[in-house]
């Protein structure tokens, strides 16, 4: 992998991680639904695979907070879980709803409705996040600052890319420095148990907030800590570490740079963990393996909605013409081909 490829995994993987959901769908049977395809059309099953709302959506989102965004006619708008429009239809596009708060767009500019359909947030800016502890990323003239509920923008729009907030820190970019901060956009520390990755002499190891060496500087391409474990790569496979920088994991696995059916590739090439599962590339297909390298069974076109994994039990999992769900035991919740 480039240096260039290898600081762009970093980017998205580690520092932007909190974005990335953004651009995907959530997974995960909130409120106890998934969403599925038939015919071309959106409905919504439970996790036993029995269909509760009918497919009669142009598109629809997973479930977040008892309300989903869905589409008819070309305008979205959100439905609760008897499929019925709570939210009529008139947003250009809308996202999943997060403390109350859901982005929806109109006129090409983004702003928030509550659940209740009242636009508590005027659409006004060039792009917008979710809302994670009070404060959501907005983009102002190229620039990303943070709102709170009352749409007041409170740490100004002055850096090239912001983060979600996670246990009251966020990771902004002023420039070429990434740096973390509070909620009041003050600069702070980063979380003491942080393992940074970070690159000397053509490799890739981590360190600690402090600068101390944790990993030593000996792999090609690294991605962040998930749940103990991180992928690193080594020539041209990848495997998984400890904390401590052993190989628990042998390097086996391919990039996947995985792509739904038709889609553009994108996506790290290996998977993190989540809830104790990694999807991983090898021999042309995907599959997930557990923290000892033991796979489930079941090979994909794309595993996990290009890696993000498992949610609440439940994978999405896709074939050449159509996506599933699989729970962790491999079982197929819903088909897929």
């Amino acid at each position: 992998m480039t240096r260039i490829a290898c600081t762009a995994v970093l980017i998205s993987t580690v520092l932007l991680a909190p974005l990335r959901g953004q651009q995907t769908r959530r997974l995960g049977p909130e409120d106890g639904l998934l969403s599925v395809t038939v015919d071309g059309k959106q409905g919504f099953i439970d996790v036993t695979g029995r269909m509760v709302i009918p497919p009669t959506f142009d598109f629809a989102w997973q479930f977040s907070e008892g309300r989903a965004s869905a589409w008819q006619n070309g305008s979205a708008g959100f439905i609760d879980r008897s499929g019925r429009f709570v939210i009529p239809p008139r947003f250009e596009y809308a996202k999943a709803f997060h403390e109350g708060l859901a982005e929806v767009q109109m006129a090409g500019r983004w702003g928030f409705v509550s659940t209740d359909g009242q636009l508590s947030i005027q659409p006004q800016f060039e792009e917008t996040r979710w809302f994670s502890e009070g404060r959501a990323p907005v983009r102002v003239d190229g620039r990303w600052g943070y709102v709170d509920k009352a749409g007041i923008v409170v740490i100004p729009a002055r850096y090239r890319q912001a983060s979600l907030f996670e246990n009251g820190r966020a990771l902004v970019q002023l420039e070429n420095e990434w740096v973390a901060i509070n909620r009041n956009g003050e600069r702070t520390s980063r979380d003491p148990a942080d393992l940074i990755p970070e690159q000397r002499m053509g490799k890739w190891g981590f360190v600690t907030p402090g600068g101390e060496v944790a990993v030593d500087f000996r792999y090609d391409a690294v991605l962040s800590f998930s749940e103990g474990l991180a992928a690193v790569q080594v020539g041209d496979r990848w495997g998984f570490i400890d904390r401590r920088g052993r190989l628990v994991i042998p390097a086996e696995f391919e990039d996947g740079w995985a792509a739904p059916p038709g889609g553009v590739r994108g996506g790290p090439p290996i998977g993190s963990f989540k809830e104790g599962l990694a999807a991983v590339y090898k021999d042309g297909s995907w599959r997930f393996i557990d923290t000892k390298g033991a796979p489930l069974p079941g090979r994909f076109v794309k595993a996990g909605a290009g890696n993000y994994g498992f949610r609440d039990g439940i994978a999405s999992v896709c074939g050449t013409k159509t996506c599933g769900y699989i729970d962790r035991t491999g079982r197929a919740i819903w088909p897929w081909e």
